[in-house]
């Protein structure tokens, strides 16, 4: 792939994450489903471990940490794409931050970031 198409694929990750954290809680399992594929799995930290599809995305993290953080946004610390063992690839690690305002994964509410 081109490095002019890796970019626009680059880019299109990124906002597909953007647009995650901004989306509204009744909205996410649409957008959700436009971004990842059926069989997306995740793996996150204790109590959430392991994510098996979309659905379990949506159900298990994104929907319960939108709650908590309705102010939700995402920073990207890195962000590449390339090319490699035939397939082209994008990778991306960051946070979601927001306001606190709701209890979550036992923590409470604390009407702070």
């Amino acid at each position: 792939m081109p490095a002019s198409d890796l970019l626009r694929l680059k880019r299109t990750v990124w906002e597909s994450l953007q647009n995650l954290a901004r989306t509204p809680v009744d909205a996410l399992s649409s957008v959700a489903a436009a971004i990842f594929s059926r069989g997306a799995t995740g793996a996150c930290s204790h109590p959430i471990n392991h994510l098996d599809g979309v659905e379990q995305i949506v159900d298990r993290l994104l929907k319960p940490m939108k709650i908590a953080m309705p102010d939700l946004e995402r920073r990207d610390d890195v962000l590449v794409a390339g090319h490699f063992a035939g397939h082209d690839w994008v990778s991306a690690t960051g946070y979601y931050y927001g306001t606190m305002s709701a209890d979550w994964l036992g923590l409470p509410a604390s009407n702070h970031w």
